[in-house]
């Protein structure tokens, strides 16, 4: 394909791009002029539960809880690499004596 066709290829996917931006931007506006309007939340999911509201200490539970996790996590990490490279150094030993 020529030159002229890469451009005219480019152009009408900046073209279709333009499209899909322009349907996407009146999609937002719609959905939030439905969210701006009082009550709307239940007309978007009528299923949905309301947010459960929690205290400042469950919520310092919840995020000790998740640093504990994560902490753990970080030790098995290092732990495995450091197997690994154990692992690698004796094959290493064994391989050239």
């Amino acid at each position: 394909m020529s030159f002229a066709g890469h451009a005219i290829d480019m152009m009408k996917r900046m073209k279709a791009n333009e499209r899909l931006r322009k349907a996407r931007r009146a999609s937002f506006r719609q959905r939030k002029e439905l969210i701006s309007k009082s009550g709307a939340s239940s007309k978007i999911n009528p299923d949905a539960q309301p947010i459960k509201v929690i205290s400042k200490f469950e919520q310092q539970k919840i995020r000790a809880k998740n640093r504990e996790a994560i902490r753990k996590e970080k030790i098995m990490d290092r732990i495995t690499g450091l197997a690994i490279v154990l692992f690698v150094i004796i094959a290493l030993v064994l391989l050239y004596t």
